[in-house]
């Protein structure tokens, strides 16, 4: 009976795991996600309702699944959000992958750049940017006109 108990653990912790490598590889990488969260800020006048605000994070362009023709598909869908604001999270760069590649911080900027907010928008470096050449990155989105904050 405890043989029984046993296979019947390692089966299910095999399909588990499968599971697993096949979300994480496969499924998660290519799902795009549009939240609209609705926050009221009641000190706010009559001039900021209404505000959308468009966050981008975390896109690790150069890992697999992850390239500028995915990037221009997140750029199109955002705008068409039309945002008053947008922020740029951070780790634009994906380096070190398996199964990536490194593509080059000024290629990624001048998709950002086709970004349309309508007050304009900012960025900030993410520790895989810095990782691989933070300046580098920096100047590209600024070259694109993107703000970069840093300490601001």
């Amino acid at each position: 009976m405890l043989k029984k108990s046993f296979f019947i653990f390692k089966i299910t912790l095999l399909i588990s795991l499968v599971f697993i490598l096949i979300w994480g590889i496969f499924i998660e990488p290519n799902k795009l996600v549009v939240k609209r969260i609705a926050v009221k800020v009641p000190e706010w006048s009559g001039m900021r309702e209404n505000l959308k605000i468009a966050v981008i994070s975390d896109l690790h362009i150069g890992s697999p699944f992850n390239d500028l023709k995915k990037l221009n598909k997140i750029v199109q869908i955002t705008n068409e959000e039309k945002p008053d604001v947008i922020f740029l999270l951070g780790d634009y760069i994906a380096q070190r992958v398996i199964g990536g590649k490194i593509i080059e911080p000024d290629k990624i900027a001048g998709e950002l750049a086709e970004l349309k907010p309508k007050y304009g928008m900012a960025a900030i470096l993410g520790n895989h940017d810095w990782r691989y050449n933070g300046l580098k990155v920096r100047h590209a989105l600024e070259n694109a006109h993107i703000k970069v904050l840093e300490n601001d």
